[in-house]
């Protein structure tokens, strides 16, 4: 078998394609983080001093800072501290051995400073970090130029919601050398990880376009998951899809706890409910996960596991959720999520091979996952800083990415089922039509009057006979009026009205008719009314009448354990069937009766001079 052919190979090609690409991308985020002051033609910090000489707008400040561990310098007057070493921001002391060789927990408050040289006079300055769970002063040569969140130097008495509550520009003198100080209260993560700005053309409490662009984007999802919802309730309870509306609910929940939308909130609330954000937005990530993988069985495209694989993969993920709540205060912090995400990456390939194999909205689903591996990837790197550019509005991207895939598959959805619903009105006036015209042709004046003047002669001969007659030609007409209000009857019930129908049939005639019944299983139903056209055909077009040896066989067979054949054959002249005009009724009507009905296509087998034979397979007790 050829590539082209194979498609566990070609599945196999693309989903380590797409794990190249999503680990390239949120690689290249981390290498861009990384080089962003080179990027950007930015001073450097070397010793713990960084020369501003020529650059007026802004600079981040990664690098060498002094730390001070347990000490806030400015606020507790300690004029004479000496820092405990240098600390490479954004990093944590966690695990850091101080100048006098202790080991450094990840607890604790502390201070770090930095020595800005050669700002250009004039300029007013501030030196934060946004989107920061924890809280933190900064002072210029010993003056507060910015306050975040609730300082204490009890890591439960800390508080936060990612924007600076009070900021005071520092205008900057002729001459003058800048001492920069920053102190953090204790928030369980062992330092400060995050980057820190120095601006003279920003207010940190400003709303940019990332933010508007989150909640926006907020608000389409909201609204995704409202139409979802609704849909739901209307549906019929066999077209509902709950899964893919819980999956929607925690996929806008996820959201609401990623950095732009929780700050945002708590800043339009005045509440400071931005503490451990990361570690809502990774339990949340994980579920959504699950959700997903869930949704995929329902629709075909994930196969359950074996129990071994089950199994390892619960451990897998235990073992992470447990280290990444354990390494609170270290770099390493971000393994977890990584194993993770790598672990998601595999999901690639049954959505691939379900695609190759034509699953309905398999290809979508791609697109979906690459959208929440990117986003969960995006967010724990800029949460957990190991970026130190913010990530908001690339995660706001790839929100609306995941929101086109699913808008589109809920559109396509409607789609198909408002044609289901007009192709389900077609059939019924369709099958109206058609019943309506089985009537026009079993109800014909010239049949009746015949009948009745038949049944008239034979009183003349017998009453007993008569009555008969009448009986029979009641029964008729019964099935007839029946055929209105009934969709099926049994087979004995359609051989019972095929036999009163062919006896009028003698009587209008005045001649015997040889109908042979060899029927070995009754238990099958059959649209009411459908196989007499059939015999009225014979008796009408084959000649058989008027052929002393000339019958009409009515048998079944049974074809396996659950479909039995009806056959209808006469010996008769037969006919071209591509001669058969589309006006002649009976036939057709007949056939496309019990194709829609049943689903069953009639087969017909005749030709000239050979008789008729009509075939229909039906299931056995439907």
């Amino acid at each position: 078998m050829s590539l082209k052919d194979n498609k566990t190979a070609k599945s196999i090609i693309w989903t380590a394609a797409f794990m190249i690409i999503t680990a390239g991308i949120l690689g290249l985020t981390y290498l861009c983080s990384c080089y962003l002051p080179q990027i950007y033609g930015m001073p450097l910090i070397e010793h713990g001093k960084i020369d501003m000489t020529g650059r007026k707008d802004w600079v981040v400040l990664p690098g060498e800072w002094e730390y001070y561990y347990e000490k806030w310098i400015i606020t507790d007057n300690i004029a004479d501290a000496q820092p405990d070493g240098m600390l490479s921001m954004p990093d944590v002391w966690t695990g850091k051995v101080t100048e006098s060789g202790q080991k450094l927990p990840r607890t604790g408050y502390g201070s770090f400073r930095l020595i800005v040289e050669n700002v250009e006079p004039g300029l007013e300055v501030l030196v934060f970090a946004n989107n920061y769970d924890g809280a933190y002063r900064t002072y210029i040569n010993g003056v507060l130029n910015v306050e975040y969140g609730v300082m204490s130097k009890d890591a439960k008495g800390t508080k936060s919601n990612g924007r600076a509550e009070n900021y005071y520009p520092y205008k900057v003198a002729e001459g003058e050398t800048l001492d920069v100080v920053v102190e953090i209260s204790d928030n369980n993560e062992g330092g400060m990880h995050y980057a820190f700005y120095l601006r003279s053309d920003f207010k940190t409490n400003q709303i940019m376009i990332g933010d508007q662009l989150s909640m926006v984007v907020l608000g389409i999802m909201l609204a995704m998951l409202l139409v979802n919802v609704i849909s739901n309730i209307i549906y019929k309870k066999q077209e509902r899809s709950w899964s893919l509306t819980v999956l929607l609910l925690f996929i806008v929940l996820m959201y609401i706890f990623s950095i732009d939308i929780l700050m945002l909130f708590s800043l339009s609330t005045n509440t400071l409910a931005y503490n451990c954000i990361a570690e809502v937005f990774y339990a949340l990530a994980i579920v959504t996960v699950i959700l997903f993988m869930v949704h995929l069985n329902k629709n075909g495209m994930l196969n359950v596991p074996k129990k071994w694989a089950i199994a390892a993969l619960i451990v897998v993920n235990i073992a992470c959720i447990v280290a990444f709540y354990m390494l609170s205060g270290y770099k390493e912090r971000i393994i977890p999520p990584l194993i993770q995400i790598a672990t998601m990456t595999l999901l690639y390939y049954p959505i691939f091979k379900a695609a190759y194999n034509k699953v309905k909205f398999a290809r979508a689903y791609i697109v979906v996952l690459f959208g929440l591996i990117f986003t969960i990837g995006s967010q724990l790197l800029d949460m957990l800083e190991i970026v130190i550019i913010g990530t908001e509005s690339v995660a706001a991207s790839s929100m609306v990415v995941i929101m086109f895939a699913i808008f589109t598959m809920h559109f396509i959805n409607i789609a198909n089922k408002n044609k289901e619903a007009l192709q389900t009105e077609t059939y019924k006036r369709k099958l109206v039509e058609i019943k309506n015209n089985v009537l026009k042709e079993q109800i014909k004046p010239h049949f009746v009057f015949n009948s009745l003047t038949a049944i008239q002669t034979v009183y003349h001969d017998s009453l007993d006979k008569g009555d008969e007659a009448i009986s029979e030609f009641a029964s008729h007409l019964r099935a007839i009026v029946d055929a209105d209000n009934k969709t099926t009857v049994g087979l004995d019930e359609e051989i019972n009205n095929i036999i009163n129908y062919v006896h009028l049939v003698e009587l209008s005639k005045g001649k015997s008719i040889n109908l042979l019944l060899d029927i070995g299983n009754y238990d099958v139903k059959v649209p009411v009314l459908s196989l007499q056209p059939f015999v009225e055909n014979a008796i009408k077009y084959s000649g058989i009448v008027d052929d002393y040896d000339g019958y009409i066989l009515i048998k079944t067979d049974d074809e396996g354990a659950n479909n039995v054949v009806i056959t209808i054959e006469d010996n008769g002249c037969g006919f071209d069937l591509n001669e058969v005009k589309d006006t002649s009724v009976g036939l057709r009507n007949a056939s496309e009766r019990i194709r829609l009905i049943t689903g069953i296509e009639v087969r017909i087998d005749t030709k000239p001079q050979c008789g008729t034979r009509v075939i229909i397979g039906v299931p056995k007790g439907k």
